[in-house]
This record gives structure tokens, C-alpha cells and sequence, in this order.
């Protein structure tokens, strides 16, 4: 679908304020530390399967510290790999769908299917989730409309409220690389190019109507992961 009032639309459902309004924002870098001390803490509000049971459900009551536990400390899960992707053949039939200028009820369906199956395999992908609710609403379901609503608010709201990606002292914090194109994909940016500036990753961005040359991703997450991975 490549029609900026899909963008617009899905944009506009998740949050109220712009980058122009973000000198009023606080930001606060997510402390792995002690988010990894409450996660495991039975006794915590941040207890991990209670939190992630809530965010799977749809749960539209969560703040915004029991979102940040959920997503960043998601990189503690023992089924972590922020490289893990939707197998081919489903990212394919899912772009070649959201391509044509028009679907058939019958192809909405197959689409919403598609995209369910992806989201289990990268479960905070804001694209894809958005995509969700977007058909979900054109095909009526408005009960899961509102839980992948709920869903996507989690993640952006995680990574708004962890920096806002000028320069290396106020990075955003995401624990996958897609989450990097999915902030691009709010605020309808597009990158020319990505490079690994350790623990950083720096994307170069295309003209926009914000003038902003480039973003920092703070990913230690992922590289700890990788790491590891080549450990073994």
C-alpha cells in the first residue's frame, strides 16, 4: 500500500506529540541493571511473565516504566536473538500484498494471517503490528484493533521516552535493529545508509521536513548478543 495516507493514518493513532515538541521531553536511558534485578523479583510490579503475559494480551492499562521493563527487558528472555527474522517466503507474500492498490476481504484475510505469523517471530516489530491494525479495522475486528493498538504503544513509547537520537550522549535504546526502521517508519523517515560507530548504531537519512541528517541507535544489546553467539 504506497499511499502516505496509510502512513499518516497509523502515525497518528499511536501517539500526540512531534519531534518539534521534543525540548519538553524527558528522556531517560533504560538502567539494564536494575530493570534485570526487578524482571526476576516475584514480589516486583515489574515481574516479568506478569508484565509479558499483559503485553501479549493487549493490555491498554500498562505505564510507561512497566512498558520500558517490558521491552528492554526483553533482552534477558531466554528466547532472545535480535536477529532472528520472519522466514522469506512470509515477508515476501506480506510485501507483495501491501504493494497492490487494492485487496479483496479474501486477501485482507490472508494478509492479517501473514502478519500474526510474523509478529510471533519478531514481536515488537511496530511495522508490522501497524499493519495489523490498520486491516484489522478494514475488516472490522475491532477487539483486536485495540489490542495491537495496545501492543505498539509498549514499544513506541519505550523507545520515545529512551532518547531522541541527535548525538551519542542521547541515543535511542532499541534491543533490535528493526526497531532503528521502525522509528524511522513514525515519523515517515528513510535512510541512505548504516554504520556500526561502537556501541552505536548511525543512520544517515534521507531530505526530511524535520532537517535531520542522522540518528544514534544504541545497540549493546544486540552486539552482547552476537558476541555471545560467536562464543559458543
Amino acid at each position: 500500500m504506497k499511499k502516505l495516507w496509510f502512513i499518516v493514518f497509523v502515525v497518528s493513532s499511536l501517539f500526540a506529540f512531534s519531534q518539534e515538541d521534543s525540548n519538553v521531553v524527558e528522556y531517560e536511558k533504560p538502567d539494564y541493571d536494575l530493570i534485570k534485578k526487578n524482571i526476576v523479583d516475584k514480589s516486583s510490579d515489574f515481574y516479568y511473565p506478569t508484565l509479558y503475559n499483559r503485553y501479549i494480551s493487549g493490555d491498554s492499562g500498562l505505564n510507561l516504566e512497566e512498558s520500558r521493563h517490558i521491552y528492554y527487558g526483553y533482552r534477558y528472555n531466554k528466547d532472545y536473538n535480535p536477529y532472528a527474522r520472519v522466514d522469506g517466503k512470509i515477508a515476501n507474500k506480506i510485501s507483495n500484498l501491501l504493494n497492490k492498490e487494492s485487496l479483496t476481504t479474501k486477501e485482507k484475510k490472508s494478509l492479517v494471517q501473514l502478519l500474526e505469523k510474523a509478529v510471533e517471530i519478531e514481536l515488537f516489530n511496530i511495522r508490522y503490528m501497524s499493519y495489523q491494525r490498520f486491516f484489522y479495522k478494514e475488516l472490522g475486528e475491532m477487539e483486536k484493533f485495540a489490542k495491537v493498538g495496545a501492543k505498539i504503544d509498549v514499544v513506541v513509547n519505550s523507545l520515545l521516552s529512551s532518547g531522541r537520537g541527535l548525538d551519542k550522549d542521547n541515543p535511542i535504546y532499541v534491543i533490535y535493529v528493526y526497531n532503528e526502521y521502525d522509528y524511522l517508519f513514525i515519523w515517515g523517515l528513510s535512510s541512505t545508509s548504516q554504520s556500526l560507530v561502537f556501541p552505536f548504531d548511525y543512520l544517515t537519512l534521507s531530505e526530511n521536513q524535520y532537517d535531520l541528517e542522522a540518528l544514534y541507535f544504541e545497540v549493546s544489546p544486540c552486539l552482547e548478543s552476537l558476541s555471545k553467539m560467536f562464543d559458543e
